[in-house]
């Protein structure tokens, strides 16, 4: 299974080129500082093996679409906040 890398390129929120930088994680918990400061804890999803359009995707770790937030996904501007939610989920 392809896990989440320590830098993501984040895309869909209107700013070309964000990344986002791998903080802590645990095998069902993640936490990202975007480049913007902006922290990005979340539960990680599995996404399953399947093909898309005739592409070929492998089982994998999925980073959390704006569906996601609110759900299995929080976004914090403050540090402490996002190491509060991570520690208790």
């Amino acid at each position: 299974m392809e896990k989440l890398t320590e830098t993501i390129e984040i895309k869909g929120i209107g700013k070309p080129g964000m990344k986002a930088y791998l903080v802590d994680r645990t095998d069902k918990k993640a936490w990202y500082r975007r480049d913007d400061n902006v922290h990005e804890v979340f539960k990680i999803d599995i996404a399953p093996e399947q093909e898309v359009f005739g592409r070929k995707y492998p089982e994998r770790e999925r980073y959390p679409s704006n569906e996601d937030f609110g759900r299995i996904a929080w976004c914090y501007t403050k540090q402490e906040n996002a190491r509060d939610k991570y520690n208790k989920i």
